[in-house]
């Protein structure tokens, strides 16, 4: 789960499915703008605390907002190494069933 993959994948769907929400955030994070352009997964943004936010909240953020109607962005509830968007019914479904096991 290396940064420079996540982002990498994340950044070519904005790019190919969403262009101009594409441009819009990487004209507000330039640092990753520069390493996602080198395309070198040992760039150091990539291990920097920078990345993880940029990555973990703005990116995120921006995969949600372009997310389908009633479905959000993130971790498979079943699986949150799967990445990708998942009805919302999924999230409230794992949600509950943790709820359930922690109150067991």
């Amino acid at each position: 789960m290396k940064p420079y993959y996540v982002a990498s994948r994340l950044l070519h769907f904005l790019q190919t499915e969403h262009p101009d929400v594409f441009n819009e955030f990487m004209n507000t994070h330039p640092d990753m703008k520069k390493a996602y352009e080198m395309d070198d997964e040992n760039h150091p943004y990539w291990d920097s605390e920078d990345c993880t936010y940029d990555l973990n909240d703005d990116l995120w953020d921006k995969m949600n907002d372009v997310a389908p109607e009633g479905e959000y962005f993130g971790g498979h509830p079943g699986n949150g190494a799967s990445y990708g968007f998942w009805k919302s019914e999924d999230l409230n479904e794992a949600v509950t069933h943790a709820i359930h096991k922690y109150l067991r």
